[in-house]
């Protein structure tokens, strides 16, 4: 089984939380809590992921964590702003940021293709947020 926590969720995974106990241990990272800032500091960017996309990917951080370190089997898939932001091991990814607030699917694509499934390698098409809303 693979998982992948976002946000919170890499909170979760970590196997060591700044200031705090462990939940789950399932990928040596350290992370801490809000390390961009408050809510107030909350913000986008387009970044490319080599292992995941040639062409930037929108990032969305709210509230984000950070994570300081890695070590063992984990590797860095990305740092910004001197921070890592994305990081893996076999079973587990590991991202600060909110991938499902953005319409690229880049991101899902490889964490699927993590799982041993197969995805369809046609180009990306932006999701229509408001097709909820429609009849």
């Amino acid at each position: 089984m693979k998982v992948w926590g976002t946000c919170a969720g890499a909170i979760l995974c970590a196997s060591k939380i700044v200031g705090e106990d462990p939940c789950l241990s399932i990928i040596d990272i350290e992370i801490e809590r809000n390390l961009f800032g408050s809510q107030l500091s909350s913000f986008t960017e387009f970044k490319v992921i080599p292992e995941i996309s040639p062409e930037p990917v929108k990032l969305v951080f709210i509230r984000a964590p950070g994570i300081k370190k890695v070590w063992g089997k984990t590797e860095i898939l990305l740092e910004t702003r001197g921070v890592i932001v994305a990081a893996e091991n076999e079973s587990v990814l590991a991202t600060s940021f909110h991938p499902e607030l953005s319409p690229n699917r880049e991101i899902h694509k490889y964490f699927i293709k993590k799982s041993g499934l197969h995805v369809s390698e046609r180009p990306s098409v932006e999701w229509d947020r408001t097709r909820w809303m429609k009849k």
